[in-house]
């Protein structure tokens, strides 16, 4: 909800500064009563500057545009102008001739500032002005930063300046009398760094760039994430402005040149307040065609290169390297290259069958050059001659007329002229490629192996091998009619998973038979383990049986016991019955005896 508040708010003010650009290209001269304030939002068209999260510097930079002009404007006291528009891209030169087209009173780049650490210390609110003094409104840039700082709680940086650092045709000087910066040619003072502040000074106006806070900095960064925040910011760097151009009575000097005219430009004149620098009587000088500031280049003439003068203008150079439609203003003299200069070394004259030559150094650039010198040459005539064979090489022997001297031209071998005499040198598949060949020149002989055609194969019969059987394929070729046989492997059983036909055991094994699915002949069987008790229930068996051996034994002993108890107890009966009889016998007989004696 916040991101999608905070891109309606981005158009509505983007759409408001689209408003105010339309006044950009009007007309060159505003009222004398308002003061010109033309704002350069920073970066866009393409270029998004820092990239903070999902956010572009140049979103900050617009918002902060859209508020400033509308505090501004509020007050009636000012002619407020925008640079560019968002998704325009426009130079450093364009938006400075933009603002000088509008005969600016002053202009305000706006910006964030940032360094490549995201979370680095630097903090707070900067403003950078001109090196030059009568270019540099330091009061209003430290109130600027002052005035932001104590509405925010942001760091107050102060105000910063930097010197030119140069580049390729050197470090740029202030030129008092042409009111540019020149390359190269020393000066009292040195040029502006930073370009909007350069242009500035060139073009005849002020110009600051305002760094509102550090987006490298978390803190920075959180605080300027809120619409409200950037409202106070702008509001605070208005509230600066006012006070500066409006809070006091303008006196204005008499009328002068900001800009003297040039080959290329304008110049400008007006009369500028003593205290603000507000311009009024704003004039345009016609251009000056015959004003120029001159650049010396040179370089020598070599003995290989040409040279050249040149004087070029700095200010046509300058405008047309930014995109300024303006022709480049030089004059250039060019001087041939002289050519070397030779002094001879050394030399060595020529002679016959000899070369000679001289070595000569240029006296200017120290170039070396070395010229052969051809002889008189030898008159040679053919004295001896040996003719090549098929294996070695001849030779034609010359000699010079003059003064003698020989040298031989080596003939090569001609090599063997082979005639085939044996064989063909088209063999088919069934012969052996063997040639014979002999040289028609030395009659040598030399026999070769060419390379034989393989057959062309026509399967003629197949028997498909089995589970019990090799195949045999025949093939015949169609050319020679060889034939050859190849032999196929057995196929391999194909006896499935297999029947249960007997159960394993406890004790006894069981068996599975396999019948060949190709075969039905073929028949194998497995033997299946018999299961066993187990140690496990074997253990358990052994535990039983003894308890049972034990058991039995008890009953046998206590059988015996009572088997013996029994025993004993009979016998005692029995020989209690047999004393009782034997007792009864005797008293039987005792008895008897009495009667008898009675």
């Amino acid at each position: 909800m916040k991101r999608s508040v905070r891109i309606i708010s981005f158009i509505i003010l983007s759409l408001t500064l689209i408003t105010l650009l339309a006044s950009v290209g009007g007309a060159a001269e505003t009222t004398d009563d308002k003061i010109v304030i033309v704002l350069d939002p920073g970066h866009g068209g393409g270029d998004p500057g820092t990239i903070v999260g999902t956010r572009y510097e140049a979103e900050y930079n617009f918002d902060i545009c859209a508020y400033l002009t509308e505090e501004l404007k509020k007050t009636g006291k000012f002619d407020v102008r925008v640079t560019h528009g968002y998704s325009e891209k426009k130079n450093y030169l364009a938006r400075s001739l933009a603002a000088d087209a509008c005969n600016a009173d002053l202009l305000i780049s706006l910006h964030f500032n940032s360094t490549p650490d995201l979370n680095n210390v630097d903090n707070g609110v900067e403003v950078l002005a001109s090196v030059l003094d009568e270019y540099s409104p330091d009061a209003l840039a430290r109130s600027i930063c002052s005035s932001i700082s104590s509405a925010t709680g942001l760091r107050n940086g102060g105000v910063k300046k930097k010197y030119d650092t140069g580049d390729e045709l050197g470090v740029y000087y202030w030129n008092e009398e042409l009111k540019w910066d020149i390359p190269g040619v020393r000066a009292a003072r040195v040029s502006d760094y930073y370009s909007m502040i350069s242009w500035g000074c060139k073009l005849g106006y002020p110009a600051i760039i305002v760094e509102h806070a550090y987006l490298s900095n978390p803190s920075d960064r959180e605080y300027c994430d809120s619409t409200e925040n950037l409202k106070t910011i702008a509001c605070a760097e208005a509230e600066a402005i006012i006070k500066y151009y409006t809070g006091h009575t303008h006196t204005y000097g008499a009328v002068s040149e900001d800009r003297p005219a040039s080959c290329c430009l304008e110049g400008v004149s007006s009369a500028k307040c003593r205290i603000c620098g507000h311009r009024t009587s704003v004039s345009r000088i016609p251009v000056n065609y015959n004003a120029h500031a001159w650049i010396e280049e040179s370089k020598s003439a070599t003995c290989t290169e040409t040279g050249y003068s040149n004087r070029i203008c700095q200010i046509a150079r300058n405008l047309n390297e930014k995109g300024y439609a303006c022709s480049l203003h030089e004059d250039k003299i060019y001087y041939p290259a002289s050519g070397h200069s030779y002094n001879l070394i050394e030399e060595k004259a020529a002679g016959h069958g000899v070369d000679g030559y001289t070595f000569e150094v240029c006296s200017l650039c120290g170039d070396e050059q070395r010229t052969e010198i051809l002889g008189e040459t030898h008159t040679y005539e053919s004295v001896d001659y040996k003719s090549e064979s098929c294996t070695e090489s001849g030779y034609n022997r010359y000699s010079c007329s003059v003064c003698g001297d020989t040298h031989d031209e080596e003939i090569p071998a001609a090599g063997h002229s082979f005639v085939l005499t044996e064989g063909t040198e088209t063999p088919e598949c069934s012969s052996d490629g063997n040639v014979k060949y002999v040289c028609s020149v030395c009659r040598t002989e030399e026999r070769r192996k060419l390379d034989v055609p393989e057959h062309t194969w026509r399967l003629v019969s197949e028997d498909v091998p089995s589970c019990g059987a090799e195949g045999r394929v025949i093939y015949r070729c169609e050319v020679c009619q060889t034939a050859k046989e190849e032999i196929l492997p057995m196929a391999e059983h194909d006896f499935g998973e297999g029947d249960l036909t007997k159960k394993a055991g406890i004790f006894s094994d069981g068996e599975i038979r396999y019948i060949c699915a190709n075969d039905p002949s073929h028949i194998k069987t497995e033997r299946v383990p018999h299961t066993g008790i187990g140690i496990k229930r074997g253990v358990l068996a052994a535990v039983v049986l003894f308890v049972l051996c034990a058991s039995l034994a008890s009953v046998v002993v206590v059988l015996r016991k009572r088997r013996k108890k029994n025993f004993v107890k009979i016998s005692a009966e029995a020989d209690l019955k047999s004393a009782d009889e034997s007792c009864g016998k005797a008293e039987d007989k005792a008895s008897l005896c009495n009667s008898t004696e009675s």
